[in-house]
């Protein structure tokens, strides 16, 4: 049996800033995902074929921060998830249990005011179980990433450490 599983999705998130300095910030919000289940299975010789697409609306809740470590270096973390007992949420007989879950650690060096080099480290999970025998799903994904890059801002984020400036120390003057 060959299968298949495609599973696009787009997301929307809002986050709200509940704190903000020189040395970090901490957002947290909500996301709101469209995703589209594709299940593909075919035998082998190609005489049985089944197809099911499910398109659903995931809603999840979203934190983000920031924590500055010294004059240049970062750490920060992003995170949208939720646990989702279907039957629990909306009343229903549906017994089927999804989660979804993704995360990055992300550590950091200012190369210039609107610059950064980092290494990020990123953990996207998900899925669902429905024991039923008529509706049967037992589908869990769990993927890690490790990534080295840059950033270069153009605009000025209202997110972003309000770290110091690069420029030369201040010179006073006076008179006597």
């Amino acid at each position: 049996m060959r299968t298949e599983f495609n599973f696009p999705y787009y997301r929307l998130s809002y986050l709200y800033e509940v704190t903000a300095s020189e040395h970090g910030y901490l957002s947290f919000g909500f996301t709101g995902q469209i995703r589209n289940a594709n299940y593909t299975f075919a035998s082998l010789d190609g005489e049985e074929f089944s197809r099911t697409s499910s398109v659903g609306f995931v809603p999840a809740l979203k934190t983000r921060g920031e924590v500055s470590l010294g004059q240049s270096a970062f750490v920060g973390l992003e995170a949208d998830g939720i646990y989702a007992p279907i039957s629990v949420i909306n009343g229903s007989s549906n017994e089927t249990v999804g989660a979804i879950l993704d995360t990055s650690v992300r550590a950091g060096i200012r190369v210039h005011d609107r610059s950064d080099i980092f290494l990020n480290l990123r953990y996207l999970g998900g899925g669902a179980t429905n024991e039923d025998p008529s509706n049967f799903a037992k589908n869990w994904l769990h993927v890690f990433f490790v990534g080295l890059g840059a950033s270069l801002d153009f605009l000025p984020s209202p997110t972003r450490i309000h770290r110091p400036q690069w420029a030369s120390p201040p010179v006073s003057a006076s008179m006597r």
